[in-house]
């Protein structure tokens, strides 16, 4: 279960806002609300002023996805690496699969969300992708100094397709 607070939505360092918006969180669909990308953290509110953040060194992966027998609706995707559903578990979820099957799935949230017009999918990505830089990984910082060269951090990422892979991914 996605507790539900209420928050006031950040006013400082907001990049993109998309009204409209339907937040999904694991398989709860969270109904209709205003998304804001800062450069602090992802929050979304619903018209009644609750809401949740997600805080950026906590997101694994971002991405639009357009594939709708993945999900039924394009949406902006976003992966966490932690659970912050409650699940419950049932009798019959037990040794119906491998321990580190489950342990896999306990470890991470998938957030979905699903912007009212399609077209806000591209900026919501290209907002995401700026802020996302500002919080690099420490563990990214601490590994080799062998880079990313070719690419300007000033430019933001074009969107890639969930599922999509660099042609520079296909080399190695």
């Amino acid at each position: 279960m996605v507790v539900l607070t209420n928050l006031p939505p950040p006013t400082e360092g907001v990049r993109y806002t998309e009204k409209n918006t339907v937040a999904v969180v694991g398989e709860k669909n969270l109904g209709d609300g205003t998304l804001y990308i800062a450069e602090s953290c992802v929050a979304w509110t619903n018209p009644g002023g609750e809401g949740f953040n997600l805080q950026y060194p906590s997101i694994s992966l971002h991405a639009v996805s357009r594939d709708q027998t993945a999900f039924p609706q394009q949406c902006l995707y976003i992966m966490l690496d932690s659970d912050i559903t409650d699940k419950e578990s049932s009798p019959a979820d037990t040794g119906s699969g491998s321990e580190e099957d489950e342990e896999d799935k306990s470890d991470m949230t998938e957030v979905r969300f699903i912007p009212q017009d399609n077209t806000a999918l591209d900026p919501m990505f290209q907002a995401m992708s700026g802020c996302q830089m500002l919080h690099p990984d420490p563990e990214d910082l601490d590994s080799d100094e062998e880079g990313y060269d070719d690419e300007d951090p000033s430019q933001p990422a074009e969107p890639m397709e969930v599922g999509q892979f660099d042609d520079a991914d296909a080399e190695k």
